[in-house]
């Protein structure tokens, strides 16, 4: 047993040494702070449209923000990953039947869709799954991951 236990580890360690198509994401924006210790108006719209390049086929509504304290991207040569929240005030049908449709203009073919109080789409790409969450105060968050 002792054996078996010292031969998983072992090759566990070794294992790790075997996935080559690894790439490191490059960083394309930072937390960058001004006098104040925030971020300037700035520097917040540059992290913002980094973030939303490498989603570009995911579409924004006119008037919406990105909040970069809750939200976040990884991006490597295989794919990307993240989550983008956005802060604006538009009614909640009116985002969903902006999302179903822009979506679909985009290539993303619709999964499935639930409205309530938390409305959600799901899209899907070959490769890559998206998930649109849309709150009654006009809060927005979307998912991106691989399929």
């Amino acid at each position: 047993m002792r054996l078996l236990l010292i031969a998983v580890f072992a090759f566990t360690l070794v294992g790790c040494n075997f996935n080559k198509a690894y790439v490191a994401p490059t960083q394309k924006y930072t937390n960058e702070t001004g006098p104040d210790g925030k971020p300037t108006d700035e520097q917040q719209q540059q992290l913002a449209a980094a973030l939303l390049a490498d989603f570009p086929d995911i579409p924004v509504p006119v008037g919406y923000r990105v909040d970069l304290t809750q939200s976040t991207s990884f991006y490597s040569a295989n794919y990307s990953a993240g989550k983008i929240t956005l802060i604006g005030s538009s009614p909640s049908g009116a985002l969903f039947t902006f999302f179903a449709e822009q979506m679909q203009a985009n290539g993303w073919s619709l999964v499935n869709k639930m409205q309530s109080e938390v409305s959600v789409l799901n899209f899907a790409k070959p490769g890559k799954f998206v998930s649109v969450q849309i709150f009654l105060d006009g809060k927005i968050t979307i998912l991106i991951s691989p399929e």
